[in-house]
């Protein structure tokens, strides 16, 4: 029996052997791997038998030696084996795709600041562009503006901060894990807030034709990054802003007509099909969104935040919370429920009931420390309320919904004046017309 012919078919079989236990092992995989994986295995057989040939036919004397034939059958086996492993894993390990990481993790839901009152008119108005997200890594730079691709107009950009609103080169730095927002706003920025100018405000036929297309570009520690927001985004956010300032419009039906019948009118959809699941107070009428004490004589303090409301989503709400923001500064102030006259903190065993009525509020802070605070002076006073609150932002979540309403300095000078008069009436002395006679009373 020759050996050279015996190690060649002993290289062969463990070699085949070699491939049952993986085979059987990536049998889960797909077939396009598991037959990559398979014509790699046939290649490797093929070429150990042609090495095995071509060996014993350029040294027939050392191959029939039967210590160098197991040796070598061995070696080949090994190296032939490490191969086949590189092979199959290669074909059952494809490298996945991962997205590049940027310092930023945006959150381009709704990148609309909008308002649904002006000046006591009603309607859809665009304050600013705003764009959220959270920092990967530790930022040092921050740069960039609002430029519209319809008219290559670009705006200005802010980043908001605890003092308010900043210009990217008064940024000192950015931690990791840091929630960013920029701001682009159409009304005009002063000192670290928004201006008092609701003429700069966007209606929407006015916002869809300066920037009805429009890119977001920013550059964060030189890394340049362009988002571009398509007309379809750009309508797209509209429609969310506009649910989230007027609820989701209710649907008309209306009716076919026939030659000979009267022309067709909309009915209304059943009330039990609307489906704005929260209706506000302020919706309904004159609301006053801020409580407040004074009068004749007295400062104006504004005691708190408060909102009325009434469940009807035709289920009871399970969680719920919220906050208020100020356009301003950036402050935070998480929501409280009014129970029995007294605001209390929202806990998760909370519930609303459908159709129930129900108040939520933000007690503010007392302006002076409380060993020193004022008789009836509790709170902040209108002026400074005007200065740090006098744009902000309401939001309420409920069961994974959100509705959000800016509040505009218009909407917030409005009340105050509507307070102040209701409760600063100056008592005149009545006249009556014998009085008002030279020759004094009637009748003497």
């Amino acid at each position: 029996m020759r050996w050279d012919w015996l190690s060649f078919a002993l290289g062969v079989l463990g070699l085949l052997a070699s491939f049952a236990q993986p085979i059987l092992r990536y049998l889960g995989i797909q077939v396009g791997q598991l037959a990559g994986t398979i014509l790699s295995g046939c290649g490797i057989a093929v070429a150990c038998a042609a090495f095995a040939i071509l060996a014993a036919g350029l040294a027939p004397s050392i191959v029939h030696n039967p210590v160098v034939s197991i040796v070598g059958a061995a070696v080949l086996g090994a190296i032939l084996f490490g191969a086949e492993a590189r092979l199959i894993y290669v074909y059952t390990h494809p490298p996945s795709p991962t997205a590049p990481r940027t310092p930023v993790t945006w959150d381009f839901t709704n990148v609309l600041s909008a308002s649904g009152v002006r000046r006591g008119e009603r309607g859809f108005w665009v304050s600013a562009f705003i764009f959220q997200g959270t920092s990967t890594k530790a930022i040092n730079n921050i740069d960039g503006h609002v430029r519209s691709n319809i008219n290559a107009e670009e705006r200005m950009i802010y980043i908001s901060t605890r003092d308010g609103l900043a210009r990217p080169d008064q940024i000192q730095g950015v931690p990791p894990g840091a929630r960013v927002e920029v701001i682009s706003p159409f009304i005009p920025v002063v000192g670290t807030g928004l201006g008092d100018d609701p003429t700069k405000l966007l209606d929407e036929p006015t916002l869809l034709e300066r920037f009805g297309d429009f890119s977001f570009v920013v550059a964060l520690d030189g890394e340049l990054e362009e988002h571009r927001f398509a007309p379809a985004d750009v309508q797209r956010f509209i429609a969310a802003s506009k649910r989230s300032l007027f609820g989701i419009p209710e649907p008309h039906v209306r009716s076919r007509q026939t030659p000979g019948s009267s022309p067709p009118t909309t009915r209304e959809v059943p009330t039990a099909a609307k489906a704005t699941p929260i209706v506000w107070r302020w919706d309904e009428g004159d609301h006053y969104f801020l409580g407040a004490t004074g009068g004749v004589g007295d400062r104006t303090w504004i005691k708190g935040f408060q909102a009325a409301g009434r469940n009807a989503s035709g289920r009871t709400i399970e969680r719920f919370g919220g906050y208020i923001e100020s356009a301003i500064t950036g402050e935070q102030h998480a929501l409280m429920v009014n129970l029995g006259g007294t605001l209390k903190p929202i806990t998760e065993t909370m519930r609303i009931p459908d159709g129930a009525e129900f108040d939520v509020g933000v007690r503010f802070p007392d302006q002076y420390p409380p060993t020193s605070i004022p008789p009836n002076e509790t709170g902040v006073s209108a002026d400074k309320f005007r200065e740090q609150w006098r744009s902000f932002k309401f939001v309420f979540t409920y069961d994974g919904g959100k509705y959000a309403r800016q509040f505009t300095a218009d909407d917030v000078e409005k009340l105050l004046r509507r307070f102040h008069d209701e409760t600063h009436r100056d008592v005149k002395p009545r006249v009556s017309p014998d009085t008002m006679d030279p020759r004094g009373p009637k009748g003497k």
